[in-house]
C-alpha cells in the first residue's frame, strides 16, 4: 500500500519486467512508470519481493525448489496452470505461506465453458448477469468446501481441492454403477483413506 491509499503493482512478462507503482486510481498505465518511480526488475527478483500476494499468472514451474525458500509473500495465488513444482509446494507449506491452487483459483474459465455447453444442449441463452451469478455461486461454494476440508483434515488447500474432486468422482462412480449398499458399505470412505495416507506420509 502507498501512503495515499493506492497499491503498488509488480508485473512481469516473459520478455520484460516492471516493478513499482504506476496506477492512478483504478487505472494502471505503463506510461506512468517513470513518473511514479517504476523500474525494471528481473523475474527472479520479482518473485522474491516482500509483497502480500504473489500471483504467478503465465508460466508453469516458476516457483521451484531453487527459489521457494526466498518467497516472502504471505499468499500465493496460482492463476497460471501448475506454476508451482511439487517440491516448492511442500516448502511453501512448511513456511506457512497460504497457496491457493490453480485447480481452484483459475477454475472460473472452465466453469463458464460448462455453462456454454449447458446452454448449447438445452438451446438456452443466458444473459451476462445470469452467467456471472451462476459463476459466483459455484466458485463461492467450491471455495467454502475446499477451505473447510483443509481445516478439518489439516491439509493444504491443494490437497483439499484434490480430496473434494476425488470424493465427487467416487460418488458419481458409485451412483453410475448403482452398486447395492451391501457391496460397498464396508469400504473405507475415500476421505478417510486419504487422511490415513497423509498421516503415514508425515511420519515416514
Amino acid at each position: 500500500n502507498r501512503p495515499s491509499g493506492g497499491y503498488s503493482l509488480q508485473i512481469c512478462w516473459t520478455t520484460g519486467f516492471v516493478a513499482g507503482c504506476y496506477c492512478v486510481g483504478s487505472v494502471c498505465n505503463l506510461d506512468n512508470k517513470t513518473k511514479l518511480n517504476g523500474h525494471d526488475i528481473s523475474s527472479e527478483k520479482l518473485l522474491t519481493l516482500p509483497v502480500d500476494i504473489l500471483i504467478p499468472a503465465a508460466l508453469e514451474n516458476v516457483l521451484t525448489k531453487a527459489n521457494a525458500n526466498e518467497i516472502k509473500a504471505k499468499i500465493v495465488l496460482e492463476m497460471a496452470n501448475a506454476p508451482t513444482t511439487l517440491q516448492a509446494d511442500k516448502m511453501l507449506a512448511k513456511k506457512g505461506i497460504t497457496l491457493i491452487p490453480d485447480i481452484l483459483a483459475n477454475a472460473g474459465g472452465v466453469a463458464v465453458s460448462s455453462f456454454e455447453w449447458e446452454q448449447n444442449v438445452t438451446d438456452a441463452k443466458w444473459s451476462k448477469e445470469i452467467v456471472f451469478s451462476k459463476l459466483k455461486q459455484q466458485m463461492d461454494e467450491a471455495t467454502k468446501h475446499v477451505f473447510k476440508l483443509s481445516m478439518d483434515y489439516h491439509v493444504t488447500l491443494r490437497e483439499a481441492a484434490f480430496m473434494l474432486a476425488l470424493t465427487r468422482l467416487e460418488k458419481a462412480w458409485l451412483t453410475a454403477k448403482k452398486l447395492p449398499r451391501k457391496q460397498h458399505k464396508h469400504t473405507t470412505p475415500l476421505l478417510t483413506q486419504i487422511q490415513l495416507h497423509k498421516i503415514k506420509e508425515t511420519h515416514s
